[in-house]
């Protein structure tokens, strides 16, 4: 593995989404894409043709929030696909930005299977080998 990888796989994106809830401060180290900051489930996950087309699926909440950034990402192409989702997606950030971030807040993530909040390697071997609560279904 190169200097570039990230340092898991894709089996590990899925247990640490599956496990986790991000209450968004400012939104600086909160991924747009890949965390759950607005509730159910990732933007990745609700709205995978959107992701798809993005060019920048490593920008942060605080980033796109900005001037509107996560569209302009978006904004290349045929527009016509964007017609598939957008509104939906549009809506739900838009109605979720009157709460979501705190300037001077930082983020925080809640371990969802422990009810501390807090990682613990022991629950995510049980979730991850064997079924234990939250058991994450690949």
């Amino acid at each position: 593995m190169g200097g570039d990888e990230a340092p898991c796989d894709r089996d590990d994106m899925a247990l640490f989404m599956a496990a986790t809830t991000v209450m968004t401060g400012n939104g600086a180290t909160t991924s747009f894409w890949y965390s759950s900051w607005l509730g159910s489930g990732t933007l990745a996950q609700s709205f995978p043709t959107l992701f798809k087309r993005s060019r920048r699926k490593n920008m942060m909440v605080m980033e796109a929030l900005i001037d509107g950034s996560w569209i302009k990402d978006l904004a290349h192409g045929r527009m016509q696909d964007l017609l598939i989702g957008f509104p939906a997606m549009h809506t739900r950030i838009t109605v979720a930005n009157t709460v979501t971030t705190t300037e001077g807040v930082q983020d925080t993530i809640h371990w969802d299977t422990e009810e501390s909040g807090l990682y613990s390697a022991k629950s995510a071997y049980n979730m991850q080998f064997q079924g234990g609560r939250g058991a994450l279904k690949l």
